[in-house]
Parts: C-alpha cells; structure tokens; sequence
C-alpha cells in the first residue's frame, strides 16, 4: 500500500512498511511496538528467538569464541543500555561494542524510524 502525506511544503510517498516516523523509543506507541515486532520477527528473532529469550549459554562466555545471541527481554543485560546504545548496537552490530564480543551483524539499510521501532518493541517487554 503507497500512502502520500504533505510534511511541511514537501509532499512525501511512504509505502505502508515505513508508516510509522519516529526519533527516539516510546514503548507506549501502539504503531511503533507492532512496526518493531514486525521487523524483530523479521530480523532479530532467528538468533535472539521469538520470546526475545535468547541463545542457550549466552553467559558463558568462551575466550576468543563469539558469544551466543544474549536475551532481549528483561532477563538478560540489555535494559542496562542506554536507548543511543541498543540503537547503535542494531545499526552497527558487534563493532559498535568494544572490543566486539558476538557476530551480530550490522543493519545499515533499517531506518532510523525503524531501529526506534526495534527499540521501543524490546522495552515493552521490560516492564511485563
């Protein structure tokens, strides 16, 4: 679906993957949360598994191996990281952390509005 919206003096065409804008997280939108789960699903969810619970042994770190997927839900260390970090970490992968310490890949092609989505998707869980 093509939608057309006029922002300020410029009209912009958005297809419906791409609905929601948005800058920072907020758990409490209900279009941003099903926009993240959506792209979880899509992308996060074959290394972090569905439930955001992780990879077997994600703790147990082996020295000079790539860790296991850790959980995104409030079991694991991510609600330690600022909102500019999960960002970065989506956006940048391991490198993004130093020195790296998994092989999760980069997402340069998600949008910022996107990677926001993923964000406010994973914070909703923290306060179940």
């Amino acid at each position: 679906e093509i939608g057309v919206r006029l922002v300020g003096s410029e009209m912009c065409i958005r297809d419906s993957h791409e609905a929601v804008q948005a800058d920072h997280a907020d758990p409490s939108n209900l279009q941003l949360l099903a926009r993240g789960r959506q792209l979880y699903a899509i992308h996060c969810a074959s290394c972090h598994g569905a439930t955001l619970e992780g990879q077997t042994g994600w703790q147990n770190r082996v020295p000079g191996a790539s860790a296991p997927a850790p959980p995104l839900n409030a079991t694991g260390l991510a609600q330690q990281r600022s909102d500019q970090e999960i960002f970065s970490i989506i956006r940048q992968g391991s490198q993004a952390i130093q020195p790296p310490s998994s092989a999760m890949p980069a997402f340069p092609h998600l949008s910022e509005s996107d990677i926001w989505a993923l964000v406010s998707a994973m914070k909703a869980t923290w306060s179940r």
